[in-house]
């Protein structure tokens, strides 16, 4: 018996029907090829006609090899359960009339093609709980990702910060005004980071009754953080999934992907989308939606080249482009606000078992300081030779560049626990950034933090230390060792030994 895999919202016909699920999978497959075809005109994408969609599924059948690979592997640790696959096609006529109100520049057709629908019964309660009256319990939701949703470069104007004018800001502003009104959006996001760093924030979310994810474009640079090798990502993502599913409010896990790395195949978004597959979560594809042809780059703002990395892109896109981001995310929370598909019967993802290496982490915070939260300024033990600001607007950290000065913060891990220490820094690729050499005293660990890179970016890196338990806190020192050295976060988790 076979658990159901997400589909793809077509735009025609309302009415319920009944799919063998490898039916589907392969439906699933073709639309998100055929989603490719689309061409930016005038702030409407353009159909392909179904010669030309026959010609780009040949053309592209390498793209097509390669994700169903993904969906047999996701498929093959559901053999054992059951479930029937209930698949849908979406009437958009009402929904059409909301999203041109608000969003004349992205048509009900895009929104449709960018939807890959999972078990949306957590995302459902969330919608309900955000149509209450004004003085009940606020709907918290967070964003997590990179610099995309934190709206790098998304304001023309030093008036207006970025975060503002990121996609997450926007879509509060819609949702207020509109039938969803009870709503709190909380950006999350920061620049540099790959969904590998995001298990930290995770652990932290429990008043959040859903999560958006959306590290599409520092995923998809699988050379920078992941060895070149993506398989390497699904454990990392797993976790950050099975983790986030498994938090006390229950909350609705849904992911967005953006356009990430210029690209014929999206590697970080196929393997996003096997991780999906498995635990049957709802997915927003924004390369669905709109087609990258010439007309759709010129509306971005001019890519950087980030070093010599396999030749690819990395966008940060202008305020239009988050606008439109905005209105694909917000014309999809309408659409299931008026949805009438139950699936309450459905296997719940978070008892689901893990089919990547992943795992579940059920910890508590021991020790956080982060520039982040402006938690990291006051939280060392001793100070020589460090300054605490920002070395670029908005950027802050220990920062350091004398041989031999120190940092030292007390941390206490718990007995009994598997206490994991996690140490944030920023590597760079001027000639400036050095090295600091990081020692635990009582946990007789200590390692080399390397903070140059060779790729031309400036990215959050990670250390990762197991700790074991004691009665008297850990000293952890970070002593200069040559060259700029910045810290930006240290935690100290305790979890549950597996």
């Amino acid at each position: 018996m076979m658990v159901p895999l997400p589909t793809m919202f077509a735009t025609s016909s309302s009415q319920l029907r009944r799919r063998h699920p490898l039916y589907l999978t392969l439906f699933g497959l073709a639309c998100w090829v055929i989603a490719y075809t689309f061409v930016w005109d005038n702030d409407a994408p353009l159909l392909a006609s179904p010669e030309e969609d026959t010609e780009l599924l040949r053309h592209y059948h390498r793209q097509l090899d390669t994700a169903f690979l993904n969906y047999k592997q996701a498929s093959s640790t559901l053999s054992s359960s059951s479930a029937q696959f209930e698949a849908r096609r979406l009437d958009l006529s009402s929904d059409s009339s909301i999203l041109s109100s608000t969003c004349p520049s992205i048509s009900a057709e895009a929104v449709a093609k960018s939807r890959i629908l999972g078990n949306t019964e957590r995302w459902h309660r969330v919608v309900e709980k955000m149509k209450g009256p004004n003085g009940d319990e606020v709907v918290k939701i967070a964003v997590l990702g990179g610099s995309v949703p934190a709206g790098h470069e998304c304001a023309s104007t030093e008036n207006v910060p970025d975060h503002k004018c990121a996609w997450p800001s926007q879509l509060e502003t819609m949702l207020r005004q509109s039938s969803l009104h009870n709503v709190e959006i909380m950006n999350l996001a920061h620049g540099g980071t790959p969904s590998s760093t995001g298990i930290t924030q995770i652990m932290e979310l429990v008043e959040y009754d859903a999560i958006i994810i959306q590290w599409t474009a520092n995923d998809d640079n699988v050379n920078r953080f992941y060895g070149n090798d993506a398989e390497k990502i699904k454990p990392h993502f797993e976790t950050l999934v099975r983790t986030a599913l498994a938090l006390p409010k229950n909350p609705a896990v849904i992911i967005f992907e953006s356009f990430g790395t210029r690209e014929s195949e999206p590697r970080a978004e196929s393997v996003h989308y096997a991780i999906a597959s498995v635990y049957d979560l709802p997915v927003v594809s924004a390369r669905a939606a709109f087609w990258q042809l010439e007309e759709f780059h010129a509306e971005i703002s001019v890519p950087r080249k980030l070093g010599n990395f396999g030749g690819r892109n990395i966008m940060h896109m202008k305020a239009i482009w988050h606008q439109r981001f905005a209105c694909l995310m917000y014309g999809n929370w309408i659409q299931e606000s008026e949805s009438v598909l139950d699936m309450s019967s459905w296997i719940d993802a978070a008892n689901r078992e893990p089919a990547f290496g992943g795992t579940t982490l059920e910890c508590k915070e021991s020790f956080s300081a982060s520039a982040f939260s402006n938690t990291l300024e006051n939280s060392p033990s001793y100070v020589d030779g460090w300054s605490y600001y920002a070395d670029v607007p908005e950027k802050y950290g220990f920062i350091s560049n004398s041989t031999n000065s120190t940092l030292s913060f007390d941390v206490a891990p718990e007995k009994g626990m598997n206490n994991q220490l996690y140490i944030h820094y920023l590597r760079s690729y001027s000639p400036e950034w050095g090295t600091a050499h990081i020692e635990v005293l009582g946990g007789s660990s200590e390692l080399i933090l390397d903070s140059h890179t060779d790729e031309h970016e400036s990215q959050l890196a990670e250390i990762k230390m197991k700790l074991g338990g004691s009665d008297d806190p850990y000293k952890v020192t970070i002593r200069n060792i040559q060259g700029k050295v910045k810290i930006v976060e240290l935690f100290l988790y305790s979890c549950k030994q597996d």
